[in-house]
Parts: structure tokens; C-alpha cells; sequence
């Protein structure tokens, strides 16, 4: 036997490529660095190409701001912007369901409308007296009625086959029958105060500085959650490829 020390590169094939493990960190930097520089130039070919996607949406918004912000001093104020989220915040969290729906090509017309269903549901079941039911159970049965009218729209939609637009127009007119009915049978006039203040204040308080602030970090952790899922998904790949040097003779 020699005692010649063996080369461990000795018998490689000098073409093979070498691994080499780098930082995770790293790799999921590059990765994001590189979708974020896709993205910036598909976006671009599909503006060049007419596809304009939300861009007259954002810009429409931009020069609505700028017009109003120059015609009226208290516009861009923190309490006309506060009003706006107040004014905003019913329809924009019907929106974000609908989002949902539109993606998978499908279309919901009756939303506004089963919507307005849960809310004349809550508004009879606080009554005082009559029934008189706590805060929180009458959203709890409005949030019920309304899952279970999707329920039943999405079974006819899956399971009869028939086209989500006209199942969703049907409840369109069936719902606003229902809204009209339930709204005239407990008022002459179809309008019905909602006296609890607690529902009230759900809808028209603000938070306490301390509320607030955990509100914020709340947010902030949860949007940092994605980040951190990604970079984990990167370790497993946190090898970086180079040539190899040829083994020594």
C-alpha cells in the first residue's frame, strides 16, 4: 500500500460544476430583488402593449385628489380623511369579498343586498325590548342569515350548474323584496334606528392611543410573516454553483 496522500479531486470530472452553500439571507434577497425587477418590466411591456390594467383607476384617484386638495383647504386634512374611511369602510369591506369572487370569473349582484339583509337582521334584533337581544348575538345571527344565503347560491351555482349571474340577479330581486319587507313591517316610515351603543360605537368610535399602538404592531408583525415564510422557503435552495478548478496533476 503507498502512503502517497490522495487527492480528494483526484477521478472528478474537471467539467462538473462545484457547490458551494451560501447564505440564505443572501439567496432570498437575489430571489426578491429579481421578482421585483420582473415585475417592474412585465408591468411596463403590458403598459407599452395597451394593457393598462388599474393604472387609469390610480390615476383618475391621483387627479381627484390634486383637484380637490387646490378647491378646498380642509380636503386633505387628517379629519376629512377620517370621515372618508368611516364613509368608506362598509362598502370597501364588501369589495374585498367580491375581490374573491371576480377572480375565479365568477360575478355576485346580489351583495349589496344580502348585505343589507344581515343589516336589517342586527337592526330588528337590538330593538329594545323587542327582542331586545345583545350586541354581539344579533351580529352573531345577521352574520348567519348571510353565510347561509351564500351557502345556498353557491350550491345552485356548483351543483345545478346555473350561471353565476343570473343566480345572483335572482337574489338581487329576491333580497331587496326581503330588505323592503322586513324594514316596512317594523316601520311605517321603512326606516329603523338603531339604539344600542355599542353597535353604535363599533361603527362610529375611535381607538384609544394604547389600542392603537397594539393595533399597529399587530400589523406589522403580520405583515412581516410573509417575508419570513419566504426566506425559509429559500434555505433548502441556498446553494450557489460555480465552475471547479481543474484537480492538480
Amino acid at each position: 500500500m503507498s502512503d502517497q496522500p490522495v487527492d480528494p479531486d483526484a477521478g472528478l470530472d474537471p467539467t462538473a460544476a462545484h457547490v458551494e452553500p451560501v447564505a440564505a439571507d443572501a439567496l432570498a434577497e437575489d430571489v426578491s430583488g429579481a421578482s421585483f425587477g420582473s415585475f417592474i418590466r412585465l408591468w411596463w411591456q403590458g403598459i407599452r402593449a395597451g394593457e393598462l390594467g388599474s393604472l387609469p383607476i390610480i390615476v383618475g384617484l391621483i387627479v381627484i385628489v390634486i383637484v380637490f386638495g387646490l378647491l378646498d383647504d380642509t380636503f386633505l386634512t387628517e379629519r376629512n380623511f377620517t370621515n372618508l374611511l368611516l364613509q368608506m369602510s362598509a362598502i370597501a369591506t364588501i369589495a374585498i369579498g367580491v375581490v374573491f369572487v371576480l377572480l375565479i370569473g365568477e360575478i355576485d349582484l346580489s351583495v349589496a343586498f344580502v348585505s343589507a339583509v344581515g343589516g336589517v337582521v342586527m337592526t330588528l334584533l337590538l330593538r329594545p325590548d323587542d327582542p331586545g337581544w345583545a350586541w354581539w348575538a344579533a351580529i352573531l345571527v345577521a352574520l348567519i342569515c348571510t353565510t347561509a344565503i351564500g351557502f345556498v347560491q353557491a350550491l345552485v351555482i356548483t351543483k345545478a350548474g346555473v350561471p353565476s349571474f343570473v343566480v345572483t340577479l335572482a337574489g338581487l330581486l329576491i333580497w331587496s323584496g326581503v330588505v323592503l319587507i322586513l324594514t316596512t313591517q317594523a316601520s311605517s316610515v321603512g326606516t329603523i334606528r338603531i339604539q344600542d351603543e355599542t353597535a353604535v360605537g363599533i361603527a362610529n368610535d375611535f381607538l384609544s392611543p394604547t389600542a392603537s399602538s397594539r393595533a399597529r404592531g399587530r400589523a406589522a408583525r403580520a405583515g412581516s410573516m410573509p417575508s419570513r415564510s419566504s426566506s425559509r422557503r429559500c434555505r433548502p435552495l441556498a446553494l450557489q454553483l460555480s465552475p471547479s478548478r481543474p484537480s492538480g496533476t
